[in-house]
């Protein structure tokens, strides 16, 4: 495209070639008035169609040019330049296309195209695997419901059979009648025991049946967002920022954050600080520059904040820095799926109640969970959890007490069939330290340290390298204390 940008005629090729063709009619005139009439006639007639044949040749690569704009889409005046980023030009509004593939992005506007067909391709694999799967289990429970008709008429024979028999017991005679009557009951004991087995078969076939059918439900509930995502050809969502920082105030260590009661913000919230050029937000660590919690609500879209880290020395946390936490929303109860340890101290062992204060300070709550003896709660993880967040996971064969063994084979099982129902829940795995760097958590940092029994323990001047706040309010929190 760069080549298309050079050949295209503007105001300076048109003057250039009006001068190049006065110049010529110039010279011509020159020559006929020092040669024959003849001579200098034909030699007008020669420059005159070579300056047409120019001018044709530019019309046409002009024309070329055009003819290229419409065929690919942008028929915008200026072709632009390399790294062009003018949306309202030819390579600028490529460029910008070529962005919105995301992660699928490639260096060229048709290594781009490539790419997406690729993954249209993978995707199109996809459903027809899911397909496949739904196909192979309801064969299976063909399989299953053949087996059980043939149990139920096993045991309807059996019935009839043990009727039989009563029926012939009744008609011997009296002298045979205790003999027969204990061999009736008899046989009413395996008719009952029968019966039984067939209300226990029967019971088992129904409640496999509605957990094939949830399955069923829930495996055709993902192809259909499968075959939405190949018919949009959109890439994978990611989470938004929240709110952006509106001051910072170096004295006091202290931000503002443009969230306040309107939406619902409590104190002692927690947010990740990201970098203004971020990848997207939920993605990973590294284009978070820090962490805040919040110390006072300032008004409807207006609270205040300490600053507990700032990782990126380069770029401190400055106004109008996005922030982001996974624990609140504003107007929203988030929830969230818990299975694995989460050690916050180093001790080697589970903080439960720590964890369970953590997001419940930030306005969240956890639904389904496992505690580390390996019992699950009865909550379900559905369509309202965010995350499942998933702890460290011991290796079973490295523990030597049994029970303590038993009781990781128990939270490893329930690990992976939460992973299967997020899966078909259409709900996100993350890891706990991602979690906790997403939610702006900062053991060292922490304005309200859980289980601490003192007031506070703010962090100091990012300048002045004191380890607690000295208690005073900030000019600015005491303008909007009373608010």
């Amino acid at each position: 495209m760069a080549a298309a940008a050079s050949s295209k005629p503007g105001m300076v090729h048109y003057f250039c070639a009006f001068f190049a063709v006065c110049s010529l009619i110039l010279g011509v005139a020159l020559y006929l008035s020092n040669s024959g009439y003849n001579e200098r006639e034909a030699a007008w007639q020669a420059e005159t169609k070579k300056s047409s044949e120019q001018t044709s040749a530019a019309t046409k690569a002009l024309d070329w040019v055009n003819s290229l704009k419409k065929k690919i889409g942008y028929e915008f005046e200026a072709v632009g330049t390399d790294g062009e980023q003018n949306a309202n030009t030819v390579l600028g509004a490529m460029n910008a296309n070529i962005a919105l593939a995301g992660d699928l992005a490639q260096p060229t506007f048709a290594a781009t195209l490539l790419k997406l067909i690729e993954e249209n391709n993978n995707l199109k694999n996809r459903v027809a695997a899911a397909d496949a799967d739904i196909v192979d289990r309801n064969t299976r429970i063909a399989a299953l419901e053949a087996q059980y008709n043939e149990r139920v008429k096993a045991e309807l024979d059996a019935k009839v059979k043990a009727e039989t028999g009563l029926a012939s017991v009744t008609n011997e005679a009296s002298e045979t009648r205790t003999q027969k009557d204990k061999e009736i009951e008899e046989q009413r004991g395996a008719l009952k025991q029968s019966q039984d087995d067939y209300a226990k078969l029967e019971d088992e076939f129904k409640k496999h049946t509605e957990a094939s059918d949830k399955r069923i439900r829930n495996l055709t509930s993902s192809i259909t967002t499968l075959k939405d995502e190949i018919r949009h050809l959109r890439n994978y969502g990611f989470e938004k920022a929240l709110g952006l920082i509106r001051t910072v105030d170096t004295d006091s260590n202290t931000v503002t954050i443009n969230l306040g009661s309107a939406d619902r913000l409590s104190k002692r919230t927690t947010f990740s600080v990201y970098t203004k050029a971020n990848s997207g937000v939920a993605r990973g660590s590294e284009d978070i520059k820090g962490s805040i919690e919040v110390v006072n609500i300032l008004g409807a879209h207006l609270a205040s904040a300490i600053i507990t880290s700032e990782t990126i020395p380069s770029d401190p946390i400055s106004p109008a820095d996005p922030i982001y936490t996974p624990s609140w929303s504003p107007g929203r109860f988030e929830k969230f799926a818990i299975v694995g340890k989460f050690d916050f101290d180093g001790d080697g062992k589970h903080d439960e109640e720590q964890l369970r204060e953590l997001i419940a300070t930030n306005g969240a709550m956890i639904g389904a969970a496992v505690d580390q003896k390996g019992v699950r709660n009865a909550r379900k993880i559905d369509h309202e959890t965010k995350f499942l967040v998933v702890g460290e996971i011991p290796d079973p064969t490295e523990i030597v007490e049994p029970e303590e063994r038993r009781a990781v084979e128990e939270v490893k099982k329930h690990h992976e069939k939460m992973k299967q129902e997020a899966d078909e829940q259409g709900i996100t795995v993350v890891r706990k330290n991602d979690f906790l760097s997403w939610m702006g958590y900062r053991p060292q940092a922490k304005l309200f340290k859980i289980g601490d029994p003192r007031p506070n323990n703010l962090p100091g001047s990012r300048t002045n390298g004191n380890s607690f706040s000295s208690g005073k309010k900030t000019g600015m929190e005491k303008k909007y204390d009373n608010k």
